[in-house]
C-alpha cells in the first residue's frame, strides 16, 4: 500500500548542536530521510548570525537535492525577551522566505503554559481542553511572545507561511492568539495516541474552530509510557498513518513522524529507561554511531513509496 498524495509525509530531525545523535549522521540522516521516501523534513535551528545561516543553509540546500521541502522549527522563545524574539524572527524572515517552505512559530507553548513555576502540570483537566488547565501568567507571556514573533515574521516576509503547534488537543491556546488578533496559517498537532479519541471528528471540529490549514507535525508510539517492541512501533505507526490517510480534506497538508533518529544519549543521562532515547526509525549505538533501521523504517517506507 502506498498512501495518497495529497499530503506531505515526513519526519523530524534536529541540528548538530541539539542533540548529540545527529553530530555524527547528519549528512545520513538526510539521505535516510530520502530513501524512507520523505517529501517534508522538519528540522529545529534559530539561525541569529552569518555563520549559523549558512550553516541551515547547508541543511535547507540538501534537502532540496533529495526533492524534501523543509519546515524550519524557530523553537526558542523561553527566557529570552520579546526584543530578541523579534530581532531573530527578522533575520530568519529576510534571509530565508525564499528557501524554507514552512517556518514553525515556537513549539508546543500551550505545554510550556500548562506548567506552574515549579514545573509540574495541573491535571485539573488532563485534556488540556480547558482555560482553568493553564497557567494565566504564562499564557499572558505566551500571547506577548508569539504576537511579538508572528508580527514581525509577517512584516519582513509577508508571504512565508507560518505554522503553531500544539500537543494533543490542546486547542484553548489557540483561542487567546485569536483573541489577540494574530493569525497564522496552518495549525499543526503534536499526537502520540492511536485509540484515546476520534482523530477525523477531531480535525472537523479545528476546521470548523479555525480557518488554517492543518497539519500533524509529530507523531508516534507513546514511547514515554514504557518500553516497548519494535514491531508495537511498527504497527502503531502503520495504523496511525494509515488514519491519518484516511482523512480526506485539502486543508490537511502533511504528517510528520517524530522523528528520525534514536537519542541514546537521554538514558546515557538518566542511567534507566527514556521513552525519547527511542522514538527513532533507525537504531543508534550508544557512541552514536547508526546501529540499524528498526521495523518502523520498512513500515512506513512500503507506505510512503509503496515497496
Amino acid at each position: 500500500m502506498k498512501l495518497g498524495t495529497d499530503k506531505l509525509w515526513g519526519v523530524n530531525a534536529h541540528h548538530r548542536d541539539s542533540y548529540s545523535a545527529y553530530r555524527p549522521n547528519e549528512d545520513e540522516a538526510i539521505r535516510l530521510a530520502a530513501e524512507l521516501g520523505c517529501t517534508i523534513y522538519r528540522i529545529n535551528y534559530n539561525p541569529s548570525d552569518e555563520r549559523e545561516l549558512a550553516y541551515i543553509r547547508g541543511i535547507i540546500r540538501k534537502c532540496h537535492d533529495h526533492g524534501m521541502q523543509v519546515m524550519l522549527a524557530l523553537d526558542r522563545f523561553k527566557d529570552i525577551s520579546n526584543d530578541i524574539i523579534a530581532r531573530n524572527m527578522a533575520f530568519a524572515a529576510e534571509n530565508l522566505k525564499d528557501e524554507v517552505e514552512y517556518f514553525q512559530i515556537f513549539n508546543e507553548t500551550d505545554i510550556w503554559c500548562s506548567m506552574g513555576e515549579e514545573g509540574g502540570y495541573d491535571i485539573s483537566d488532563w485534556t488540556g481542553m480547558s482555560e482553568g488547565y493553564y497557567n494565566p501568567e504564562r499564557v499572558t507571556a505566551s500571547v506577548e511572545k508569539m504576537k511579538t514573533a508572528l508580527e514581525t515574521f509577517q512584516r519582513v516576509a509577508p508571504e512565508a507561511k507560518t505554522v503553531i503547534n500544539i500537543g494533543s488537543r490542546h486547542y484553548p491556546i489557540l483561542d487567546w492568539y485569536v483573541k489577540a488578533g494574530l493569525r497564522w496559517d496552518i495549525t499543526a498537532f503534536d499526537i502520540y495516541e492511536l485509540d484515546v479519541w476520534d482523530h477525523h471528528a477531531f480535525f472537523r471540529e479545528m476546521e470548523e474552530r479555525y480557518p488554517t490549514d492543518f497539519m500533524v507535525v509529530e507523531c508516534n508510539y507513546p514511547a514515554n509510557s514504557g518500553p516497548f517492541t519494535e514491531e508495537a512501533q511498527a504497527e502503531w505507526l502503520t495504523s496511525f498513518l494509515k488514519v491519518m490517510d484516511d482523512y480526506k480534506s485539502d486543508r490537511m497538508k502533511a504528517v510528520i513522524i517524530y522523528e528520525l533518529l534514536d537519542q541514546p544519549e537521554y538514558e546515557l543521562q538518566k542511567g534507566s529507561y527514556h521513552g525519547e532515547s527511542h522514538f527513532g526509525l533507525v537504531r543508534l549505538n550508544p557512541d552514536n554511531s547508526i546501529d540499524g533501521k528498526k521495523r518502523s523504517f520498512t513500515a512506513v517506507q512500503k507506505l510512503f513509496k509503496g515497496e
